[in-house]
């Protein structure tokens, strides 16, 4: 009997489990506000999924060829948008000073710009070498502000 009763409450906990760890906020339905503040700010916003990432509200959208991460405080005010790019899109500037670097020879995994409402644009280029895994942070004209170890972590580019 007893072993009755625990195999139906691992069942219950596994259920439980399963049901909570496959919840997410893909289907996230904002208030009409955001769903106002992103197209006011990219009205030709397609392909539009909405997440909640800590307080604040990304729309995952495409504008163009282009996959953006647009992100709206709680009050639906626009705080950033993260544009994924190619490294061929970068300016000239950051790419003469990536090659001039000491991760020049790094693989680049990813490119994103970061621009904000005021602040100056930054482009972060996450470079790879073995297992070691960085971001490094450059402005418009190619110094390097920041470079950010991101080796087994989150680098998630939250709003600043």
């Amino acid at each position: 009997m007893k072993e009755l009763k625990f195999l139906a409450l691992a069942l219950l906990a596994t259920t439980l489990f399963v049901f909570t760890s496959c919840s997410d906020d893909d289907d996230l339905k904002p208030d009409q506000i955001f769903t106002e503040a992103l197209s006011a700010k990219f009205p030709d916003a397609k392909a539009i999924e909405w997440e909640r990432a800590k307080a604040y509200y990304v729309a995952d959208c495409y504008v163009g060829n282009k996959d953006l991460d647009v992100w709206f405080d709680g009050a639906a005010k626009w705080i950033m948008t993260e544009t994924e790019l190619l490294k061929t899109d970068l300016p000239t500037a950051v790419l003469t000073a990536l090659e001039a670097s000491e991760y020049s020879t790094w693989r680049v995994d990813d490119v994103d710009m970061l621009e904000y409402p005021s602040k100056a644009t930054r482009y972060v280029i996450e470079v790879e070498q073995g297992n070691k895994e960085m971001d490094l942070y450059f402005s418009v004209d190619g110094e390097l502000i920041e470079e950010k170890d991101v080796t087994n972590t989150d680098d998630t580019h939250w709003p600043e």
